[in-house]
């Protein structure tokens, strides 16, 4: 069977600080929402279910494939797109991105923005700010998808954070150091 799965880190959950972290997007990968859930997000291991990072209250995310910002189940529009195309999976077309993607994101708890890179290419305003992010929320790492994809928790990122915005930001905190793949193109498949 395909599907579609979240991902993520509660267990470094943050509060307070400036953060940063990557997510590369492998060739192939579908419908990938990239971003933080709050340490209220519901895991549902085992359920069938569509509630991924963004889908609710708890999650917040950038979907390049659909030039989107997620938030509450709702989307708003996102000044760039992934190149995407249709792939063969499993014997059927899923329609995944067509091109390694690195997105980069940077999450200022302290003044309650969150920012979204594309290959380096940062947001000039915050992709989310104080109305969209509650005060005290606690935060950590999360994508939702179908293929593959690795997180970065540094110190070698493919691009870095944002320069001009004040204070830097630093990696993650308790984060495990580097990269750490997940790889998830078909769950039940004894192959993969």
């Amino acid at each position: 069977t395909r599907d579609w799965v979240t991902l993520g880190f509660p267990d470094i959950a943050q509060k307070r600080g400036r953060y940063y972290f990557e997510v590369e997007l492998l060739i192939g990968c579908a419908s990938p929402q990239v971003g933080v859930l709050s340490s209220k997000f519901v895991c549902k291991p085992q359920v069938a279910s569509a509630s991924g990072v963004g889908d609710d209250d708890h999650g917040w995310c950038v979907d390049g494939q659909h030039a989107a910002l997620w938030h509450g189940g709702r989307h708003f529009a996102w000044g760039k797109c992934w190149p995407q195309s249709a792939t063969a999976m499993n014997g059927e077309m899923v329609n995944g991105i067509s091109e390694r993607v690195v997105v980069g994101i940077a999450v200022d708890l302290d003044e309650r923005q969150m920012w979204f890179a594309s290959n380096g290419e940062w947001d000039e305003s915050p992709a989310f700010g104080p109305d969209q992010l509650p005060e005290g929320v606690a935060l950590y790492p999360a994508v939702s998808l179908m293929g593959r994809a690795a997180f970065n928790f540094g110190p070698a990122f493919n691009h870095g954070p944002p320069t001009k915005l004040g204070r830097s930001f630093v990696n993650w905190p308790f984060a495990p150091d580097g990269v750490t793949r997940v790889d998830c193109p078909l769950i039940g498949n004894s192959d993969v």
